[in-house]
């Protein structure tokens, strides 16, 4: 009928206008973790280049706090009262609003491999650890020879199949900004041993040198100006 058309047009019209609307006034958006950087700044890098207000807000009683937290882990992020867990996922959806996560479905899936091996690189070195101080770096050199190097040969090997000098795609995606910033910035700031602070830069150069344009990146730029600003 003439009446259901005009309203069929009017939905559409209304749905042209609402996809105008930044997500920032859309939703009201917090992220939870802890007061470092760890699996949430990449997620706060994205959501910041996507241009979305957020909360940044830190854990402060996590004993309490923990079994009321879904997942019983963090990052979280609550959109408007509905708070989703599993710091992948959530790094997948920010870098889809900011338009650092392929389009094409193979550069996807390749994104999503360097993603994964990153963060499974990252929780072995934060299980690695003993009794005493001496038996906690023996676990850590173990795993650093075992499965971050694993990891790593993965991540070197797609980078080397790349003609754009990124993991994934013709740009920086998330691929790039977790690896950097989770695994690599984790191990050269000293955080496992001092010991081991060169040891991207003196068994994966040219991961290091990743590193590096990542750093030097728009986007990574863009959020520590905004960091700066804030202090």
């Amino acid at each position: 009928t003439p009446v259901s058309k005009i309203c069929s047009k009017c939905s559409l019209i209304v749905h042209w206008h609402l996809q105008l609307i930044p997500t920032s006034i859309m939703s009201s958006v917090k992220l939870l973790y802890f007061p470092i950087k760890g699996r949430a700044e990449p997620i706060r890098i994205c959501l910041n280049h996507a241009g979305i207000e957020f909360e940044n807000a830190f854990m402060k009683n996590w004993s309490e706090e923990k079994l009321s937290t879904p997942g019983q882990a963090l990052p979280t992020l609550t959109i408007d009262g509905v708070t989703i867990t599993q710091s992948a996922a959530i790094a997948r959806y920010a870098a889809k609003k900011a338009g650092l996560y392929p389009a094409d479905d193979m550069q996807a899936l390749i994104c999503d491999e360097a993603v994964d091996c990153s963060q499974d690189a990252l929780t072995a070195l934060l299980n690695a650890r003993g009794e005493n101080a001496e038996e906690t770096q023996q676990k850590r050199l173990e795993t650093f020879n075992g499965k971050v190097k694993v990891m790593c040969d993965v991540v070197q090997m797609r980078l080397d199949a790349s003609s754009s000098g990124w993991i994934s795609g013709e740009n920086i995606s998330l691929a790039d900004i977790v690896f950097s910033v989770c695994l690599a910035s984790m191990i050269s700031s000293g955080f496992f041993g001092p010991e081991f602070v060169s040891w991207m830069g003196d068994n994966y150069p040219k991961l290091d040198e990743l590193v590096s344009r990542v750093n030097d990146s728009e986007v990574i730029q863009k959020w520590n100006a905004k960091q700066e600003n804030k202090a």
